[in-house]
């Protein structure tokens, strides 16, 4: 029930609907990617007219296989072009003149485009470790980068430790928890289109002799050591 809103520029994915407009009017929503929803992409109820969509990338909505789709159209009057010659990128486009939208709307865009993503996400891989076992603060830290990012998956020895969404930033492992021994910790990632990625290092954590409470611990026994020797010259030079 909103009217004259402008929605710009926004990653919409991982929800149940991306983007819904129910009874709202003279509404735009342009340049978004919306994507890898469960049930639609763009839905429009009866009573939303006059709404404009255009420029956006629209895509492999519907991950749940029953009811969605990339985009419906129950409304009136709604627009899924700028009337000139911007219209939307589809995952499902068929290279049609216009593309349909299904619903009782009666709506289509007149210059639609074909949504490709065959590129894989990029990351940057890292090298093997070592880290002590007494220190804080060890991370592994991934430069990862895609157009369509959507999920990812930590392993350690081929074990899920973590799975969470992706927003498309640089991701962080803390490897604080790690006992001593070797670990094969490894990441995939998941983008919109279905195209993944994996990087994988070996972590060693071992326990280094000067390192975090070893240095404590040679600390306490070289001063012991001190003592003791103090304590046998001066039992040598009373002796004497």
């Amino acid at each position: 029930y909103a009217s004259n809103c402008t929605v710009l520029d926004n990653r919409v994915y991982n929800n149940n609907r991306g983007i819904l407009f129910e009874g709202s009017d003279h509404c735009e929503l342009r340049n978004n990617s919306i994507y890898s929803n469960r049930e639609y992409g763009i839905e429009i109820t009866s009573y939303a007219h006059n709404n404009s969509i255009f420029g956006n990338s629209i895509g492999w909505n519907n991950i749940s296989g029953s009811n969605g789709g990339n985009a419906i159209d129950n409304g009136e009057d709604n627009f899924f072009d700028d009337g000139v010659s911007s219209g939307n990128f589809w995952s499902d486009h068929n290279g049609s003149e216009t593309h349909q939208i299904p619903g009782t709307g009666g709506s289509f865009d007149g210059f639609p485009q074909l949504l490709r993503d065959s590129l894989v996400p990029g990351i940057v891989p890292l090298s093997d470790v070592a880290i002590d076992v007494e220190t804080s603060g060890n991370t592994l830290t991934w430069y990862v980068y895609d157009q369509f990012p959507k999920s990812y998956e930590i392993q350690e020895n081929e074990a899920v430790t973590v799975a969470a969404f992706w927003s498309g930033s640089n991701i962080t492992y803390n490897l604080d928890h790690l006992e001593v021994g070797t670990y094969a910790i490894s990441i995939i990632l998941y983008d919109g289109a279905g195209n993944t990625a994996t990087d994988g290092v070996f972590v060693s954590v071992i326990s280094f002799i000067l390192g975090g409470i070893g240095t404590e611990l040679v600390m306490i026994a070289s001063g012991i050591t001190v003592a003791i020797f103090v304590i046998i010259t001066l039992l040598v030079k009373r002796l004497s």
